[in-house]
């Protein structure tokens, strides 16, 4: 009707309060979930919208004498629609943007300026990017939103000449900062120590490190690094409320894109003042579950939705790398309702009523890899209707051989291997009631049972003859299911 109808005017001014068309506009419906992008160049624009309460996201960029661009970031998060209305976004009431890490020498790599705002059935977000703090600048205009209605993003990272990281980002709630100054000490981060392997000799990677608030699941971006593998690097994060999701990518130098292989660290919450070690793309490669946001097989009502990384590595960074072959099969009760090739993951609508299932993986993969070549993994687990998203009762099994750096151990030694369960989207081990092992030393060819030491650890005796150790196990998880995992060619060993 048209008595629901009112019109914005929003006019933009730059510096010199002069009506500008250099400008951006953005117009989120927090009540209609309705998105505007509109434009006049003159620098006043109407538009005809439903009555109600809106996220105005306006950048005014101005250019110096010296041709140097700046962008005044002018966020309304609160305008209440109930009438005819003007409003007016000069780019003068901006302030500027100062972080200063710990360490003179560091230089940015990347810096958000980013809003997570709710509409009323879903969220959406936006984010403005530079490589300059210098160049942007930031104020709220109008009324604040409640602190579960908004998130502003402030997110900066900094690299050194010596090739340490800082990640330092803040999240303020229902509120835009107008300007936004933060000088870090050494004392307020954790120090972490990252040990990044490679898997193939002569490839290069490429990290990334992006942030989150606790208990949310927002977009945010990363700084791309490239470096070199195998290395180690010293990186710094603040906590704020903060977690981190770290990433690495092995790529081939000559063809990067598609990555060889990917590791995803799981989102983690670093405290200050601690120090951490965080080991990268170390053998053994196979099944893990690291502590996410949403689990990574779960069931939803009557829709059974997984992500199956196969390929992980040792310290439980979820991994996928390229394969030759992906298989993935679901029965119900011994019936096969569910087959997909050359993906981890899949959705599929199930029958409502309780029922056993069994979930099977298989992925292999051929030169230039030699380690975990086959990757086979079943659980077995009972599932019914659930009325929201359920965590299925998957858990990975987990081996912690002492390898060095190029993922050998010692042969014609006795070889101790601890071992535990990891349920899915935690990071905490437990110990299996019940596992069985076995071994090969010629690549699955033919098995031995291997020593159980107790539920936690197998005792080897590595001939002085082979090249590798494949291993075979079958748990018990907690929940009164099973899995198994099969990896050939778990590591390497070298002569004595």
């Amino acid at each position: 009707m048209p008595g629901d109808l009112a019109d914005l005017t929003i006019t933009l001014r730059d510096t010199a309060g002069r009506l500008t068309g250099d400008y951006s506009v953005a117009i989120v419906g927090l009540d209609n979930n309705q998105i505007h992008l509109p434009y006049d160049s003159d620098g006043s624009l109407t538009i005809r919208l439903p009555k109600g309460r809106y996220f105005i996201d306006s950048v005014i960029n101005t250019t110096a004498a010296d041709g140097t661009r700046h962008a005044h970031i002018l966020p309304r998060p609160n305008l209440v629609l109930d009438r005819d209305t003007t409003v007016d976004t000069p780019a003068v009431a901006s302030r500027p943007i100062r972080v200063t890490p710990p360490d003179p020498r560091a230089e940015l790599a990347l810096g958000e300026i980013g809003f997570n705002v709710v509409m009323a059935h879903y969220p959406t977000a936006a984010s403005h990017l530079t490589a300059d703090l210098s160049a942007v600048s930031l104020a709220q205009l109008g009324p604040s939103l409640p602190p579960d209605a908004l998130i502003t993003t402030v997110n900066t990272q900094w690299t050194t000449p010596a090739g340490d990281f800082y990640g330092l980002a803040w999240f303020p709630r229902g509120t835009v900062p107008t300007g936004f100054t933060k000088v870090v000490r050494r004392e307020d981060l954790a120090t972490v120590h990252a040990d990044l392997n490679l898997q193939v000799p002569g490839d290069a990677g490429i990290r990334q490190a992006s942030p989150n608030v606790r208990s949310e699941d927002l977009l945010t971006a990363g700084a791309v690094l490239d470096l070199p593998l195998p290395t180690t690097r010293t990186e710094y994060y603040n906590f704020d409320d903060t977690e981190w999701l770290t990433v690495l990518y092995e790529v081939d130098p000559a063809n990067p894109w598609p990555a060889r292989a990917m590791f995803m660290g799981g989102v983690r919450t670093f405290l200050p003042g601690r120090t951490y070690r965080l080991p990268f793309n170390h053998a053994p490669f196979g099944p893990a579950f690291p502590a996410e946001q949403r689990p990574w097989a779960v069931r939803d009502g009557d829709t059974i939705d997984f992500f199956l990384p196969l390929l992980s590595d040792s310290a439980a960074n979820a991994g996928i790398s390229s394969w030759n072959s992906l298989d993935i099969e679901l029965s119900r009760n011994g019936s096969a309702i569910g087959h997909w090739k050359d993906t981890p993951s899949a959705a599929l609508q199930v029958p409502p009523g309780a029922a056993d299932y069994h979930l099977t993986a298989r992925v292999s993969r051929s030169a230039p890899y030699d380690l975990s070549t086959q990757v086979s993994a079943e659980w077995t687990f009972r599932s019914t209707h659930t009325d929201r998203e359920v965590a299925l009762p998957l858990s990975a099994i987990r081996y912690f051989p002492a390898l060095d750096a190029a993922n050998t151990a010692p042969a014609g030694v006795s070889f101790l291997i601890p071992i535990a369960l990891q349920a899915q989207s935690t990071d905490t081990l437990t110990h299996p009631r019940h596992q069985v092992t076995s071994v090969s030393y010629d690549e699955g060819q033919t098995w031995q049972k291997a020593t159980a030491v107790g539920n936690r650890a197998i005792l080897l005796r590595h001939p002085a003859s082979a090249a590798s150790v494949s291993l075979r196990t079958t748990a018990t998880t907690p929940e009164g299911g099973t899995v198994a995992v099969t990896l050939i060619r778990a590591y390497k060993l070298r002569p004595r």
